[in-house]
């Protein structure tokens, strides 16, 4: 999905005035902290099928419009515009934040920025369900389309962490460590693998789905 605000571009400065405007009394007291939105905006820009702008405005910001005077309109639109440029043109990267050497328990806090990008990733990857879903979609697309989604998923929820954990039967910090190594190679290629998925599954064209 491209948008209309092709030219927009938002500055250090001006993306610190959004983040503190998204965290002040103005907003609703759920709207999006920055970085979930980028998490957010990252996942609907590499869905198959466009999200009109009002939808993912209301849900960024708790149903609530009522604020969004027409610079922090301008700024959100821009910060799309920046997100959808690196994926489709200049290559997206994780910000180098994400990979510095903490205690495993820390990526799982309201402090952590990769914490807070994971679920906004989370809130915006609700198609996966119907991609996977589909039928006669190649095997090896699937696997590789689950396992992206839930590498950059993971460090949204860490009872959820804990469960895989378990399940693999590989020690917590371990697995910890490696989908975060595996992260930044999943979400420089998770448009184009969303996409190969989408025409593999038969159900999406140029127009979106079928």
């Amino acid at each position: 999905m491209q948008s209309n605000y092709s030219q927009m571009s938002l500055s250090d400065a001006e993306l610190n005035l959004l983040s503190q405007w998204l965290d002040s009394d103005e907003t609703a007291h759920d709207v999006m902290s920055l970085m979930q939105l980028k998490g957010y905006l990252f996942a609907l820009i590499c869905a198959p099928s466009p999200v009109e702008d009002e939808l993912w405005l209301k849900e960024a910001l708790a149903d609530d419009l009522s604020a969004l005077s027409d610079d922090k309109l301008f700024a959100l639109m821009a910060l799309y515009n920046d997100l959808s440029t690196q994926v489709f043109e200049t290559g997206f990267k994780l910000p180098k934040a994400f990979m510095e050497e903490r205690d495993v328990n820390a990526n799982f806090t309201d402090e952590s920025e990769l914490h807070l990008w994971s679920k906004g990733f989370v809130r915006g990857i609700g198609y996966a369900g119907q991609l996977l879903e589909c039928e006669n979609i190649d095997i090896d697309l699937r696997s590789a389309f689950a396992m992206a989604v839930t590498c950059l998923s993971y460090f949204a929820d860490e009872t959820s962490a804990h469960m895989q954990s378990e399940q693999q039967k590989i020690d917590f910090a371990t697995l910890s460590s490696q989908m975060l190594e595996m992260m930044p190679d999943f979400a420089s290629g998770f448009a184009e693998l969303v996409e190969a998925l989408a025409v593999s599954s038969g159900l999406f064209n140029d127009e979106g789905w079928d």
